[in-house]
């Protein structure tokens, strides 16, 4: 009985130590873990690239998935939608140029294709909430409930002199590539963002 009494506390004060030695640590150490505090956004004011002789195709990608993941009608929805614009319009002012246009088509329809019907109604259903969104803040950058938006997506707000027609050109390829023609949408229009 004596010796069951003494494992038992022997047990007790090991876990005890234990969990006193993991909140012990160096100050160095206490301050590596500490939470910093957080630094106002500033706003990203963006330029036209007009002779970008890359894209970066990842910051496509993480848009294409954005507009995936936005899910209409679901809580934080425009959120999401405002997020994956602001990507749309960063990417289309730092990367689009003609010459890229069919590159990009290209490195959309290799992420689009793999998708299944489900996947695909959702990346649509998204995308038109995304398309909105980036005209938008493309036609009215400086107006405070969008910088707003943004702010409150989790993203830097965009201002300054844009080309809308790089915005919209990444939208018109971007829905060329996924195949999103429909009978009301023949032309190919894109929403007015007002």
């Amino acid at each position: 009985m004596n010796l069951r009494r003494s494992l038992t506390g022997l047990a007790l004060t090991l876990t005890l130590s234990a969990s006193l030695l993991a909140g012990c640590g160096s100050t160095a150490d206490k301050a590596s873990q500490s939470v910093t505090p957080t630094v106002p956004q500033t706003t990203q004011t963006i330029q036209s690239a007009p002779g970008a002789e890359a894209f970066d195709q990842a910051a496509l990608i993480q848009a294409l998935e954005d507009i995936s993941s936005i899910g209409p009608g679901a809580s934080g929805s425009s959120l999401r939608a405002v997020k994956a614009a602001n990507e749309l319009v960063v990417f289309a002012a730092n990367s689009w140029t003609d010459d890229q246009a069919d590159a990009i088509g290209d490195a959309v329809w290799a992420w689009f294709e793999p998708l299944d019907e489900d996947a695909r109604e959702e990346f649509h259903q998204g995308r038109e909430l995304a398309e909105v969104q980036a005209i938008a803040i493309t036609k009215h950058c400086e107006d405070p409930d969008l910088i707003g938006a943004q702010e409150d997506a989790g993203v830097e707000p965009v201002t300054g002199v844009l080309d809308l027609s790089h915005t919209e050109d990444l939208l018109r390829t971007i829905r060329s590539s996924t195949g999103w023609v429909t009978e009301t949408d023949s032309t190919g229009s894109l929403p007015d963002g007002t």
